[in-house]
């Protein structure tokens, strides 16, 4: 088995790449811990390894990069909130300090920026309900959705909401609101439905493929 170390860089930032010669017929890509390892066939050119970094390589990372924001863990050191990137610290209280969020945990800070949502939810909410001429208001909910951003429980006149749209920007976040509020009058995606959506939020397939595609801002 013979390897070799060298780095490479990614919009400006330089990443470890640990190269594996083995006897095998493949080449595999991996990234873990802020650094890339390559396992591969013996005599594979040095062109072909940074022909495939150059191809994976930003897809690995930012893979990685999701799963962290999701599991609000600490190891990427950063988190999304309404669209503004923050540093992650550890302290004794949660508190937002400029460009930083410090929390104790991964449970405390799962608690406090549900918290932060639910806020600006019912300010939203309460918002498009007056300007839709909703008259009776909403229940509003947040919690973990595999499918989807939002839904509108008619039955129980209820808004759930998912809880990584703390992540998104505001306006992104108002695109869902309108969307399920419109269902107070479509009950479903029939025709007329999008253009109630469009009367209260125009560049609302703009911002569907931002959300879609996870940019933040």
């Amino acid at each position: 088995m013979v390897t070799k170390t060298f780095q490479i860089e990614f919009d400006g930032k330089i990443y470890d790449v640990f190269v594996t010669y083995k006897y095998q017929r493949n080449i595999y890509f991996y990234f873990k811990n802020g650094s890339f390892s390559i396992t591969c066939p013996r005599g594979t050119s040095n062109k072909t390894i940074f022909d495939g970094l150059n191809k994976y390589g930003p897809r690995l990372i930012k893979r990685v990069q999701k799963d962290k924001l999701k599991s609000y863990s600490f190891e990427e050191a950063y988190i999304y909130l309404f669209g503004q990137r923050y540093e992650l610290k550890i302290a004794d209280k949660f508190v937002i300090n400029e460009n930083v969020v410090f929390c104790k945990n991964n449970e405390d800070l799962e608690k406090n920026i549900r918290k932060l949502l639910v806020n600006y939810l019912n300010n939203s909410v309460r918002k498009y309900e007056g300007l839709m001429g909703i008259i009776k208001p909403y229940k509003i909910s947040v919690k973990k959705m595999k499918s989807r951003y939002g839904s509108n429980s008619l039955k129980t006149h209820r808004l759930h909401f998912q809880l990584d749209l703390v992540h998104f920007s505001f306006e992104i976040i108002d695109s869902v609101v309108v969307h399920e509020l419109s269902h107070e009058f479509y009950r479903n995606h029939q025709r007329g439905f999008y253009s109630c959506v469009l009367k209260y939020c125009p560049n609302y397939y703009e911002l569907k493929k931002k959300l879609r595609n996870k940019v933040y801002s």
